[in-house]
Formats: C-alpha cells, structure tokens, sequence
C-alpha cells in the first residue's frame, strides 16, 4: 500500500491516488493545513505538489484488525508551490480495509529537529 502511494506520488498518478485515498483523507501538511482528497488530488494532478524523490527510514508498521498504522521518518523530496522541503520529517499513515481493499484515512508529517 506504502510502495504504491509512493510511486504514485512520484509519478503524478492522480488516478491510482484517487483509489488509495479514502473520500475522507485528512491529509496532514508539516505547517499543521489539512488538505482535502480534492485539494491533494488538484495539486498533483495540477504540477503544483511534484515528489521528485522519496525515502523513507525507521518504518514500523502496526497492523489492528482492518486498521494498519505506519510510522517512520522521511527524507522525501517535496515541491509545493515554489517551497522545496527535504529535511527529515516524522510521519504517520492510517489504512483502514474497507469492502476488501485498503485506503489511506489519515497521514500527518511533522518536521523534525524543532525544540523540545
């Protein structure tokens, strides 16, 4: 599931996006904006959010039932309007299995190396 939203990203897969990401995403950017699956699915398709390169470490993946959750850190390469972001950055996905297939319901991306 992680592998193909990743190569759908790094390709401008609008498509395959679309059917990976539940209707109810809440899509969560490093500055704290929740995205929409429209919006997300727009800036993709659009050119506006490109992923030239994503890398991902540290990934632990916990399975509940029909709920799979995926936490790790990544070195992703990300352009969105202008602003290039490529320092690390904690991550956390939520899959849920519904009518037999798995869709993304929630992703969240924090920087990294802020004060604690």
């Amino acid at each position: 599931m992680e592998e193909t939203r990743d190569q759908a990203l790094l390709n401008s897969d609008s498509t395959t996006l679309d059917h990976l990401l539940a209707d109810d995403i809440s899509w969560t950017s490093p500055n704290g904006a929740v995205v929409t699956k429209s919006q997300l699915l727009t800036d993709v398709a659009s050119g506006k959010e490109t992923f030239p390169s994503i890398a991902h470490e540290n990934v632990q993946v916990h399975i509940y039932g029909n709920t799979a959750l995926v936490f790790g850190v990544t070195t992703s390469t990300v352009q969105y309007r202008g602003t290039l972001r490529n320092r690390p950055r904690r991550f956390s996905n939520v899959w849920v299995k519904r009518a037999g297939e798995w869709q993304l319901v929630a992703h969240v991306v924090t920087e990294e190396g802020g004060d604690e």
